[in-house]
Formats: structure tokens, C-alpha cells, sequence
């Protein structure tokens, strides 16, 4: 679902979608780059509170022209992958 190596998501709606529209995932305001490996992808790290175990994990989509765009429908999905250290 990962498109080549700029490492966004595809656009995988089947009826109706959008064309030349991909989505970018951002940390920080940086682009994650999804077609890297784990530790190159710039996803960042979260701290776990040590007290409640809770942890806030702050990343953004935003849709990606990648040539002229025609409006309709878009979906994509990704499965994250944590490591623990």
C-alpha cells in the first residue's frame, strides 16, 4: 500500500476515487517516509509514562497531489509496527 519510494500511502478506493491523490503521513511536520526501514522512516519515538503507561503518539495525513487531481473517494490503511527498547 506503500507508494514506491517516496513512501506515501496509495490511494486504494476502488468506486468513485479521487485520482493522482496519495496521502502523507507527518511527524513533527515532517514527512514519515513508509517505504524505509523501521528506524529510517523518521516516525520518531514515544516516551511510556512510567506511572499510568500511557504514551501520546501526535502524527498528521495530509492528501498528496501527484499529478492533476479529479475529486472522488479516498482510502488507504497501514498497520504500525512498534518496537519496544
Amino acid at each position: 500500500n506503500v507508494s514506491g519510494a517516496e513512501g506515501r500511502l496509495r490511494n486504494i478506493a476502488v468506486d468513485g476515487a479521487a485520482t493522482n491523490v496519495e496521502l502523507e503521513i507527518l511527524y513533527q511536520g515532517r514527512p514519515v517516509d513508509l517505504s524505509g526501514d523501521s528506524g529510517s522512516q523518521g516516525a520518531g519515538s514515544v516516551v511510556i509514562d512510567s506511572v499510568n503507561g500511557n504514551a501520546t503518539m501526535l502524527y498528521v495525513v495530509r492528501y498528496y497531489a501527484i499529478g492533476q487531481v479529479e475529486a472522488g473517494k479516498v482510502y488507504s490503511n497501514m498497520v504500525w509496527d512498534i518496537t519496544y527498547d
